[in-house]
């Protein structure tokens, strides 16, 4: 548990994993202490942990503390997320409203270059597939799969992430074809 708990802490203050020296959702830190500390993580949470979040959570409660800080707040879905500060980090509130800042401007980027792919396609429509490429050789999920990036995007966007953004936006329209392909699409602007 201790060895948990220090990665936690660590990886709040590192610059590499928090650039923005603010508060980190616990989804995120959770994955990367799983991936980092493979063995206590399963001694300690378990593997079940992604169809149980709970102990995860329960994890998480137990450490915040002196010097981890634990903080809820709902998405737009009214879904609580829990993120993680480092007490050290005085300035975190500061820093996570830089963050948004600079999200919210990458974000317009990005609708702009999803909308101006999508003028140049047929039907202004293309499928979630065609704008994915693998990534690097060599770099491989949990289960053992070339992960994809979207590849519009200069900074290389998981599908995922970028379909959950997607989905958001009142200019795009998402929807499975008759094959059960994601299909994206301009709704007029």
């Amino acid at each position: 548990e201790k060895v948990l708990k220090d990665f936690v802490l660590n990886a709040l203050e590192d610059p590499k994993m928090n650039p923005h020296q603010g508060s980190v959702n616990s989804e995120h830190i959770k994955h990367q202490t799983k991936s980092n500390c493979p063995q206590e993580f399963a001694a300690v949470i378990g593997d079940t942990s992604d169809k149980r979040p709970d102990l995860w959570l329960s994890f998480l409660k137990k450490i915040s503390g002196n010097d981890i800080i634990m903080e809820g707040k709902r998405n737009h879905t009214s879904q609580m997320l829990w993120y993680l500060h480092s007490a050290k980090q005085h300035d975190w509130k500061q820093n996570d409203r830089r963050r948004r800042k600079e999200q919210w401007k990458a974000e317009g980027r990005h609708l702009n270059r999803l909308i101006e792919y999508l003028r140049g396609q047929p039907d202004h429509c293309c499928t979630l597939d065609s704008i994915c490429t693998e990534c690097t050789p060599g770099e491989l999920t949990e289960a053992g799969q070339v992960p994809k990036r979207i590849s519009i995007f200069n900074d290389m966007v998981r599908p995922g992430d970028f379909l959950r953004w997607a989905e958001q936006q009142m200019s795009i329209r998402c929807e499975k074809n008759e094959q059960g392909k994601l299909i994206l699409y301009l709704v007029s602007r």
